[in-house]
């Protein structure tokens, strides 16, 4: 979100569908509960990054696979009942079939 507020910039377009499922759930683990998941998202459209200022896309750095599902996969972890990402990873478009 700093990234797009320092570029004056905005997402616009439809965004990917979400398609979540749980790989693993460690509710009891210790010190801190944990639960993995696994979203293979579908693309709608093009969505994409403007300037609110000039109107303009952001060019994007590598946009050749916006258009084929690409996989995230998420940790979470609970400390003091309070739930956070751990860790977060997407992999390129065409990793997945929803």
């Amino acid at each position: 979100m700093y990234v797009l507020d320092s570029y004056d910039a905005e997402f616009r377009g439809d965004a990917a569908k979400s398609n979540v499922s749980v790989v693993e759930a460690k509710l009891n683990a210790k010190p801190y509960p944990l639960v993995r998941l696994a979203d293979c998202q579908v693309p709608q459209g093009r969505f994409a990054p403007y300037n609110r200022e000039t109107d303009k896309a952001l060019d994007l750095v590598d946009d050749e696979h916006l258009d084929e599902p690409f996989l995230s996969n998420i940790a979470l972890i609970s400390v003091d009942g309070r739930w956070g990402v751990q860790e977060a990873e997407a992999k390129q478009g065409g990793s997945c079939e929803p």
